[in-house]
């Protein structure tokens, strides 16, 4: 019996630690972009790849404002946060 009660917690620690890892990666992804974006406003001759990343900024932006607010909104509704993510994590790079 003690280990149906621990499941529901286990499975909110999992969710927890998928969404801040999205996050954590959303804002690594970023941190490249505006390094790219940096690069090509001095002038760098970007490739291809790196100009496609570069130009969705504003997508990993929203990104992870939409994440920041799902999680701070479960968190006050005391949602698990299983039930929250909403925002894919997706990378071609």
């Amino acid at each position: 019996m003690g280990e149906k009660a621990e499941a529901p917690a286990s499975v909110a620690a999992a969710a927890v630690d998928e969404n801040e890892r999205s996050l954590r990666n959303l804002r690594k992804r970023l941190g490249q972009m505006e390094e790219l974006e940096r690069k090509r406003l001095e002038g760098a001759k970007l490739s291809t790849e790196q100009l496609e990343k570069a130009s969705k900024l504003a997508q990993v932006k929203d990104q992870i404002a939409e994440l920041e607010r799902n999680m701070a909104a479960a968190a006050r509704r005391g949602v698990p946060l299983a039930a929250v993510s909403g925002v894919e994590d997706s990378w071609d790079g």
